[in-house]
């Protein structure tokens, strides 16, 4: 059973859905009754959330596992979400006929991409895909914080039953950070262990704003938190809320 395959399945108990995050997108959302596009949606706690709210979703991840997870709860908790396992660089993801309400793109997705000019490209077809007055709220790491900071690892997510480390090693040479996560997982009194590491583009501020400004979106919010801090260099999470007008 591979990493992932491993991690859907506690994912939503390492990871469970902020009230912090939930609160702060339905206030730049607004009410119910709007079109949602979820980019890197996991095992789909976030969509269930905003379904139940009211609002209509189309939710994305390219892991079969976790989708396969998400429709599963979907399912159990009498939501109709349509979920897809498709890579955020696909067109077919942003394919609507009046335009999205509204685009999230949180959980540091966007670094996963290798290139500047790929996660471009998805911040287009993000603006693209936005109806009239719709807005984006893009979401990843503060890598001004993590580079300048030296930063080599985040915090130790620790639960009755799983143990999971994250820790970063910056390779200067070829500008991108190995990004290593060990689950260690407790099942009937025996420990199992699972590594991986997976190669992330570190965004700084700066470039992030450029591309945002390079593709249409000229009305920009920026946060340090989903608490609604400000953001600066030695915030946590680098937040964009992003508007088309």
């Amino acid at each position: 059973m591979g990493f992932y395959e491993i991690l859907s399945q506690y994912y939503d108990e390492i990871f469970p859905l902020s009230s912090d995050l939930s609160r702060f997108i339905q206030d730049k959302m607004g009410s119910g009754n709007k079109n949602i596009l979820d980019i890197g949606c996991g095992t789909g706690d976030l969509d269930i959330y905003m379904a139940r709210q009211g609002y209509t979703v189309k939710a994305i991840d390219l892991d079969q596992k976790m989708i396969e997870e998400a429709k599963k709860r979907a399912q159990e908790a009498g939501e109709d979400i349509q979920f897809a396992a498709v890579d955020m660089r696909n067109r077919d993801a942003y394919a609507t006929e009046e335009g999205f309400d509204g685009v999230l793109c949180v959980g540091n997705t966007l670094v996963h991409l290798p290139t500047v000019e790929e996660m471009e490209e998805v911040i287009s077809r993000i603006y693209r895909s936005l109806g009239s007055k719709g807005m984006s709220i893009v979401q990843i790491i503060n890598y001004d914080r993590i580079l300048d900071q030296n930063v080599t690892e985040l915090p130790l997510i620790e639960t009755p039953r799983v143990r999971f480390e994250r820790k970063y090693r910056y390779d200067a040479l070829r500008h991108y950070i190995s990004f290593d996560t060990t689950l260690e997982v407790k099942e009937a009194g025996d420990m199992q262990s699972y590594s991986a590491q997976v190669p992330l583009y570190p965004l700084r501020y700066n470039e992030l704003k450029n591309m945002m400004n390079k593709v249409g979106f000229d009305k920009i919010e920026w946060y340090g938190s989903f608490k609604g801090d400000v953001y600066t260099p030695s915030s946590y999470a680098l937040i964009a809320v992003a508007y088309k007008e």
